[in-house]
């Protein structure tokens, strides 16, 4: 920050102002925060944490990225998760997706198939016969102890609900007119045998249910009133045996209780046996409370002695430890000097003698504490009756004073103050303002000051600060884009390079041309020279002479002399037009260092705007040249790769025309071969004549100069080559290819 505001300002520090390739430090040699790698090298890679499994606290909403290790990119990973981009759940561990880490399985180890769990829903993979998600309960339609046995619910399919039950009972859950623990019995109140039950008539089943209710709720207050008596701990003495036939008799009364569908017998059985019971247990309860009263006396008692036996044993044990001492000291005076012992007497009684004056001291007289305490309380209550008015006045004064203060906070008038700063008036309560104000907050508990659609400073210092944002990030925007122009101008020298390459490569093939062209003329000559050694021989019969001159008159030039004539005016022309290159490539490179310096110009105007948000002239000039920018690089660039493209069309013909060249060439190579050979053939025949060798020589003279124009013709193109190969040296990029495709247009043409 304090570099870009000196660079701002005209002031050179050294510093590094924008680093490239995501790097970042005052010599560009550290990756940037949410990336990793080497810098120097420009390898600096994006961090790619996966934020489900990421600490959320190492990745801010601001920069959209997480932090990792700057040298091995790994993420900081929540508890119970791995990976490099801790997209991963560590093993036995399931619930990435939660964004909270994830949580260990806890597979039961003795009822389940691994330790693994299915890492979306942690379900374990569980034995036959047990369920729940770490298989510690057991399965569906099964009931019971896992840790014991899971038995199967066995519901009757026509009286239950549905085949599953209770987990701990192995009840099931019965349809209507169905009981029992696999619902398989008609219920009270419906007669017939499942799955055919039928209810009831409703008037008597009405009567009889209430009187079962009834005997059932006495039975219930009898169980309890028996168990309370139980739990008194009477289980022998005189009593004993009465409570055991009260217990069997409120058994018998829970048995027929339990039936409910009871015949008329078992009903009043059952009433006899109540009231047996009710009767039984009135006795017991006399008796009983008769007891209590005994046994609260007798804990009374027992309580008191207790206490008398305490406080003995505390006194013998007191007792005790001073016989102890006593021994002790008779130990001591027996084993020690007597009148060493009757001194240590003495001192101890001066001892206990000043103790006695000290303490005395202490207590009485006017030096005394006590004395002197007893002074200081009474100059203290003298204090407060002589200080009382003073205080009471001060108080009053006080109090005039904040009822004073209470009136002017009450007169003081905030509205103007808080419609400049938070554009409402203030006399609005907070919680119906919607741009608060002075002393107001929001749900959270913050201060409430401005918003959307509200005037005041906050809220137009909220908006300059927003609209700086948005400014940042269009320059980054623009930035990156810079950034992909300069690699595109890269790209296009690059392919430069190699169609100069492919050029070179041209340019030696029409120097093997050339060479093979020299060659030929050579031979050429010493074939004209052993013609004319033919000819000039008088043995040459007119039949030799005119096969000979045949043979020489089948032989073609690759081009007649009005195409050569064309070709060298079209040559000579496009050579000229070359002189219009410097200017070209002048301007090409123009166009790159203005967009270079205008991409500085931006990244020197994004630095100004990051330390002065504010500023939005700053902002939007530094857009604007960044914009200008980019339109000149993209205009030098698809001139650039314009011209790249010409020249590979350029290319691709020289290459072609070369090859048509090789190959009128091998044509005349054979030609010419046929040529000697014919001549090999002629020399052996003796006859000649004088007419014949004369017409034959004219054909061999004219043989002769097709050869040397042929020749001159292939001199010419080669200098031609070579004066663009000079052209493509001269100028700094890489034109040789439309040196090649003007040579090789004329030549087409």
């Amino acid at each position: 920050m304090l570099s870009s505001v000196l660079a701002y300002l005209g002031i050179r520090t050294g510093l590094c102002l924008r680093c490239l390739h995501n790097t970042e430090g005052p010599a560009c040699r550290r990756c940037r925060v949410g990336f990793f790698g080497d810098a120097i090298t420009q390898s600096c890679h994006d961090c790619h944490c996966d934020k489900r499994g990421t600490d959320p606290a190492r990745c801010p909403v601001a920069i959209s990225t997480c932090y990792c290790d700057p040298l091995s990119g790994q993420c900081p990973c929540l508890p119970g998760v791995q990976g490099q981009r801790c997209e991963l759940c560590q093993a036995d561990h399931w619930g990435l997706e939660s964004g909270g880490g994830c949580s260990p399985c806890h597979c039961d180890p003795v009822h389940s198939l691994s330790s693994q769990c299915n890492e979306a829903d942690g379900q374990c993979h569980c034995q036959p016969g047990f369920g729940g998600r770490t298989c510690n309960a057991c399965e569906d339609d099964h009931w019971g102890d896992p840790r014991v046995k899971c038995q199967a619910c066995e519901c009757d399919p026509h009286g239950a609900v549905s085949m599953r039950c209770h987990v701990a009972t192995g009840e099931c859950e019965c349809r209507p007119g169905f009981t029992g623990p696999r619902c398989s019995r008609c219920a009270r109140g419906f007669m017939g045998t499942p799955p055919m039950c039928q209810p009831c008539h409703k008037e008597c089943f009405t009567a009889w249910d209430a009187t079962v209710i009834g005997l059932s709720n006495e039975a219930q207050m009898l169980t309890e009133r028996a168990r309370q008596i139980g739990a008194g701990g009477v289980t022998e003495g005189p009593y004993a045996d009465r409570l055991v036939r009260l217990n069997r008799k409120l058994e018998r009364v829970r048995e027929l209780v339990a039936k409910r569908n009871a015949t008329l017998a078992e009903v009043t059985r059952l009433s006899t046996l109540i009231d047996d019971v009710r009767h039984e247990e009135d006795e017991l309860t006399a008796k009983l409370e008769q007891l209590e009263r005994a046994l609260s006396g007798a804990e009374d008692r027992n309580n008191a002695q207790s206490f008398d036996l305490s406080e003995l044993e505390q006194d013998a044990r007191a007792t005790t430890a001073h016989a102890g001492d006593l021994d002790k000291q008779l130990q001591f005076i027996k084993n020690s000097d007597f009148w060493g012992a009757v001194e240590s007497i003495r001192e101890s009684a001066q001892q206990l003698q000043e103790a006695e004056r000290q303490a005395h001291h202490a207590v009485e007289g006017w030096t005394s504490p006590v004395a002197q305490s007893a002074l200081r309380r009474q100059h203290a209550e003298e204090q407060i009756t002589t200080r009382q008015p003073e205080f009471e006045r001060n108080f009053a004064e006080n109090d005039a004073a904040l009822h004073t203060l209470r009136g002017a906070v009450a007169r003081l008038d905030l509205t103007r103050l808080n419609q400049q700063v938070c554009g409402s008036s203030g006399d609005i309560p907070c919680i119906d303002s919607t741009c608060g104000g002075i002393g107001c907050m929001d749900v959270d508990g913050k201060a409430h000051c401005g918003g959307m659609g509200c005037g005041g400073v906050v809220t137009t210092a909220a908006s300059a600060i927003e609209r700086s944002n948005i400014g940042e990030q269009e320059i980054e925007k623009a930035m990156v884009e810079l950034g992909n122009i300069l690699q595109q101008v890269s790209a296009v020298k690059h392919k430069a390079a190699r169609a100069k390459a492919r050029s070179q490569d041209a340019l030696g093939k029409a120097n093997i041309v050339k060479k093979q062209v020299q060659n030929s003329g050579e031979h050429l000559r010493d074939l004209v020279k052993q013609m004319k050694e033919f000819l000039s021989q008088e043995s040459a019969n007119p039949d030799s002479i005119e096969y000979m001159a045949g043979r020489v008159m089948q032989l073609s030039i690759p081009a007649s002399e009005s195409r050569i004539a064309t070709l060298t005016v079209n040559i000579k022309a496009r050579v000229r037009s070359l002189a219009n290159v410097d200017a070209i490539l002048a301007r090409t490179a123009d166009s790159v260092h203005q967009a270079a310096r205008l991409l500085r110009e931006a990244r020197r105007a994004r630095s100004n705007a990051e330390n002065m948000r504010n500023a939005t002239d700053v902002v939007k000039e530094a857009l604007s040249g960044a914009k200008f920018a980019q339109m000149a690089a993209e205009l030098a660039i698809r001139q650039a790769q314009s011209n790249v493209q010409d020249t590979r069309n350029a290319l691709s013909s020289m290459e072609s025309q070369i090859g048509t060249a090789h190959a009128d060439l091998r044509e005349v190579m054979r030609s010419l071969a046929a040529v000697s050979r014919a001549v090999d053939g002629l020399k052996l025949k003796t006859a000649s004549n004088s007419v014949a060798a004369s017409k034959a020589n004219n054909v061999a003279s004219s043989a002769k100069l097709r050869a040397t124009e042929a020749k001159q013709i292939w001199s010419h193109c080669t200098t031609t080559m070579l004066n663009c190969y000079r052209i493509r040296q001269y100028v700094f990029m890489d034109w040789s290819q439309v040196c090649v495709a003007l040579w090789m247009q004329s030549t087409a043409e």
